[in-house]
C-alpha cells in the first residue's frame, strides 16, 4: 500500500484500530471509503516530511467523553473531572474519514500566546478539536505503543465556559490531562496542535 510505504508506521487502518481497541469497529462499507479516499502521493510524502501521523477518524462521531469511555484509564481523570459538564466535552465531536495530526507541537508554537501560535500555521493547518487530539494519541499508543505528547500540552480548537482554549497533552503512565489555560498565557510546556486539511 502506498499509504503505509510512504509512512511507515505513522500510517494507521481501520483493520489495526479495530484489533488494538475492539470496541471500535468499522463497517465494510466504511473501510471500502477510507481506501477510496485516501489521500494522493504529494499530500502523503508532505505528511511524512511535516511530521504528521495519518489513521481514520472514528466509526461515528465521537465527543471528548466518548473518547474517554473507549478506555478510560488511559486518561488522567477516567471519571467526572472538571471538563465533565462543560459543553465542548460532549458536543464538540470528530469528524468523518481520514484524520492527519502533527506528532509534535507546532514548530515553534511554546512559550507564545494563542493569537502568536496561530499565525505559525500554514495555509494548509487547522487546529483540531480536543476530541480529534485525544483520538489520535490514545488510538497511537494502542496500536503503536507510542506515547505522543509525553512532556507537553498543545491547545486545540475547543473553548471552555471561562473563554480559554482547552489543551491536551502529558500523556505519560498516569494518562493522557485535559487542561486549560488562558489564551494569553506563554509556557514553555504548552505548544499548538496542528491538523491537515484536505
Amino acid at each position: 500500500m502506498l499509504a503505509k510505504s510512504i509512512l511507515g508506521g505513522d500510517f494507521i487502518t481501520a483493520e489495526e484500530i479495530m484489533v488494538a481497541r475492539p470496541g471500535v469497529v468499522y463497517s465494510p462499507e466504511q473501510i471500502e471509503q477510507l481506501a477510496s479516499t485516501l489521500p494522493s502521493e504529494d499530500v502523503l510524502r508532505s505528511l511524512k516530511s511535516g511530521g504528521y501521523g495519518l489513521m481514520p477518524q472514528p466509526p461515528s462521531a465521537f465527543s471528548l467523553l466518548d473518547v474517554r469511555a473507549i478506555e478510560a484509564p488511559l486518561f488522567y481523570t477516567p471519571t467526572g473531572g472538571w471538563y465533565e459538564k462543560q459543553l465542548f466535552a460532549s458536543t464538540n465531536k470528530t469528524g468523518a474519514g481520514w484524520l492527519a495530526i502533527r506528532k509534535t507541537p507546532v514548530n515553534g508554537s511554546t512559550n507564545k500566546s494563542w493569537e502568536e501560535q496561530n499565525k505559525l500555521l500554514s495555509g494548509f493547518e487547522i487546529v483540531p478539536s480536543a476530541a480529534e487530539m485525544s483520538w489520535f494519541i490514545t488510538t497511537f499508543y494502542k496500536v503503536r505503543g507510542i506515547r505522543l505528547f509525553e512532556k507537553v500540552y498543545v491547545r486545540c480548537s475547543d473553548i471552555d465556559s471561562g473563554g480559554s482554549h482547552v489543551d491536551v497533552g502529558l500523556f505519560d503512565v498516569w494518562g493522557l490531562d485535559v487542561f486549560s489555560s488562558w489564551d494569553s498565557k506563554r509556557l514553555a510546556f504548552l505548544g499548538l496542535a496542528s491538523a491537515r486539511k484536505f
